[in-house]
């Protein structure tokens, strides 16, 4: 296989980022887009020379020319694109959240049974430096057993108004922190208890405290707001503590290395997950396409990430919800 031929289901914003991003992805070009806007399909088609469109996504999946698709619809319409893909034989990687329930999962994880192509879920998180490093410090026992993880994921508020009207700041955000958890603490969550509020009324509460405790020895908080105001200077305030019996890991990647002061007020530039330099996206996202593609040319099933642990945060995430709804603990 010369070049990984790649075609891109859902074109909006995150979608053209798979798109610029496998633009500097070594062995991968994009080949083929996909989306139900036919002005848009044009205008991104046009934007990065891609000569083949589809408003219909059988119809690229039936394409004999594209080795491997991104799927990156909006998380309530992963399911029936995620099956079919399966079904085409073709390498998948599908944005997280897998799914918003732990049912589609299990239609998922029931298609994929014997499937011989790659399937990964983009939990970009794990392909970020300081996460990863700090995942690999914990299992060389740096800091001892860990007693308790805080993280938070936070965003301006006026940004996150339109996927409001799809999921909650915890399904949203939260499931990036907890993923990243089960993964470093590597035991089962034993129950979840969820503060959540909803103070503009919108169609999913914006403010989440997820508080989880895994076995009997280890606790952890994962806070996601959707309402810092909308000249914070940073797009994303993400942090973590990891403390354990012999000492502590902090991750700050709201206080990044760029900070720029105009006439505008003070911004913090992007440098973590997709910042651009010398014309392509670097960072985290990079890191996992250029993984994802790795593995399809290595012939290497991925597992820095598995349909498995895909599949278990969102068992946690949907405790999560419940307990937010219900005002009570959830044990799993």
């Amino acid at each position: 296989m010369d070049k990984v031929r790649v075609g891109v289901i859902g074109i909006g914003w995150f979608g053209e980022m798979h798109v610029i991003t496998y633009q500097g992805v070594v062995n991968a070009q994009v080949t083929a887009i996909c989306t139900r806007t036919k002005s848009r399909l044009q205008e991104v088609a046009d934007k990065f020379g891609i000569r083949k469109t589809y408003t219909d996504y059988n119809d690229m999946l039936a394409d004999p020319d594209i080795d491997a698709v991104s799927i990156c619809t909006h998380a309530p319409d992963h399911l029936e694109p995620m099956l079919a893909a399966i079904k085409s034989g073709k390498h998948i990687l599908l944005e997280k959240p897998m799914a918003l329930t732990v049912a589609e999962c299990d239609k998922m994880m029931e298609a994929a049974k014997g499937a011989k192509q790659n399937i990964m879920v983009g939990h970009i998180c794990r392909f970020e430096n300081s996460y990863a490093m700090a995942k690999q410090q914990v299992d060389e026992g740096r800091i001892g057993d860990v007693l308790s993880i805080y993280a938070r994921r936070n965003i301006n508020g006026a940004f996150a108004v339109p996927h409001l009207d799809k999921l909650s700041s915890v399904t949203g955000d939260a499931v990036h922190d907890i993923d990243l958890m089960n993964w470093i603490i590597g035991k089962k969550v034993k129950s979840v208890y969820t503060m959540a509020l909803n103070p503009r009324k919108l169609p999913n509460y914006d403010v989440g405290f997820v508080n989880l405790k895994y076995g009997e020895d280890t606790v952890a908080v994962a806070e996601s707001l959707w309402s810092l105001p909308a000249k914070t200077p940073y797009a994303i305030d993400a942090r973590m503590e990891i403390l354990g019996t012999d000492g502590v890991i902090y991750i700050n990647e709201a206080a990044s290395p760029l900070v720029i002061d105009d006439k505008n007020g003070r911004s913090i530039g992007e440098t973590v997950y997709w910042p651009s330099i010398h014309g392509n996206i670097t960072g985290a996202l990079h890191n996992e396409l250029t993984y994802f593609i790795e593995c399809i040319r290595d012939i290497k099933k991925p597992d820095i990430i598995t349909l498995e642990e895909s599949r278990y945060v969102i068992e946690v995430i949907n405790a999560a919800e419940k307990s937010a709804e219900t005002g009570e603990i959830v044990y799993l």
